[in-house]
């Protein structure tokens, strides 16, 4: 991903570029087509960008974990290392309040699997020992500051930060049209229209309503609902100096105060009130890998919203292809229509990555990733393995 990162700004054939969506996905790939040196526009239909799951408070990142290298882990492990980098950048500026703190994360073996996949990544050779370490329970816990009963994957350089506040930093100095719902995309003989705006380019950065348009609305995706919980810190939760991640998470309070802790992973729920069953849910979640640690805790409030998912997990980014034309057999794609969506849980990484592959595509660069790596999270993939079932 080195090339969207350090690229030039491209003033030779800058393109307009219409962006559906303001959370982290459109306002990251604003970001990075404003570095390249073209004109973005974010389309956002509530009266704040990150108004969806990218407005928490609270953020991990974290790669993906996988036992063996391929294009998945792959396109995971760069997207990790390029956030870092632009993560301490992005914090170095002033003006910037991003409360990125990289203070590391423990992912506690809580099973059999998990156990033989983490021991597997050490044993990969693709990670040097400085940034991942298999640790025992206490190990574990001197890292932790607390007591932990399980062996546990230690990433130092992972942390947190404030989704909603990098949504802001990415914004800046871009154009963001606010309470501007885009219902259409109206396909011209020299780009787009967006609202009644001639565009060279349209992305599709809108989480759950991306399938709200004729042309993705075929994709195998669905939304998920998640609720996370803002709890007091305890005189013992305080001690935390890392995150812990356990299938759910507890984010470091970082002299805050409280931790943010979650999330329920319902798919194809919709509804984003707030259930105060499910804060409970994610308190027991928590006391089953560490017992008493937020006893006396109390719960502050919380967050619902919808992620976007993919059936296989992978985020999809790239150009849209014309279904249709697959249909009849000609593999064509819709010009000038791109996709950055379902990045679900590792959304502040994978959007990020996917800002600079798509800003690589629009200005007609390379890339710095591999064919494999774009095949990988293509939008066509699905097509293909249709095709190869004889479904499509």
């Amino acid at each position: 991903f080195e090339s969207g990162s350090v690229c030039p700004e491209n003033k030779n054939n800058p393109h307009r570029v219409a962006i559906v969506g303001g959370g982290l996905a459109g306002t990251a790939a604003a970001y990075i087509l404003k570095k390249h040196g073209h004109a973005p526009v974010i389309f956002e239909e509530s009266s704040d960008i990150a108004a969806g799951a990218s407005g928490n408070q609270v953020g991990l990142y974290n790669p993906k974990f996988n036992a063996v290298r391929h294009e998945g882990a792959d396109f995971y492990n760069g997207a990790y290392a390029l956030c870092i980098r632009m993560l301490e950048t992005l914090d170095d500026k002033p003006g910037n309040d991003i409360d990125f703190k990289k203070c590391g994360t423990l992912h506690l073996v809580t099973n059999d699997d998990k156990e033989k996949r983490f021991r597997a990544m050490c044993d990969s050779g693709v990670w040097h020992g400085d940034h991942l370490q298999y640790l025992t329970a206490v190990q574990a816990g001197e890292k932790a500051g607390v007591d932990i009963t399980h062996d546990a994957l230690y990433l130092p350089d992972a942390g947190q930060l404030n989704p909603a506040a990098l949504c802001r930093a990415y914004a800046e100095n871009v154009d963001v049209r606010l309470n501007a719902p885009v219902t259409a995309l109206e396909k011209t003989p020299s780009g787009w229209t967006v609202n009644g705006e001639e565009f060279d380019a349209v992305i599709l950065a809108c989480g759950p309503a991306v399938t709200n348009f004729e042309q993705t609305s075929w994709l195998p995706v669905y939304p998920v609902r998640g609720q996370i919980t803002r709890v007091t810190a305890t005189p013992s939760s305080e001690k935390l100096r890392c995150n812990i991640c356990y299938g759910g998470y507890l984010s470091a309070s970082a002299g805050r105060g409280w931790h943010m802790t979650g999330a329920t992973f319902e798919r194809g729920d919709e509804d984003t009130a707030m259930r105060p069953d499910d804060h409970d849910r994610n308190l027991k979640s928590l006391d089953d890998v560490l017992p008493n640690l937020l006893d006396d805790a109390n719960v502050m409030d919380g967050r619902a919203a919808l992620r976007l998912a993919a059936r296989d997990y992978l985020p999809l980014i790239g150009r849209v292809p014309d279904r249709a034309a697959w249909e009849r057999g000609d593999d064509d794609f819709i010009d000038g229509l791109y996709i950055s969506a379902a990045h679900g849980s590792h959304g502040i990484i994978a959007s990020l990555a996917g800002a600079v592959m798509l800003a690589d595509m629009i200005g007609g660069h390379p890339g710095g990733q591999g064919q494999h790596v774009r095949q990988a999270v293509a939008p066509e993939r699905f097509l293909k393995r249709a095709r190869k079932r004889g479904d499509l």
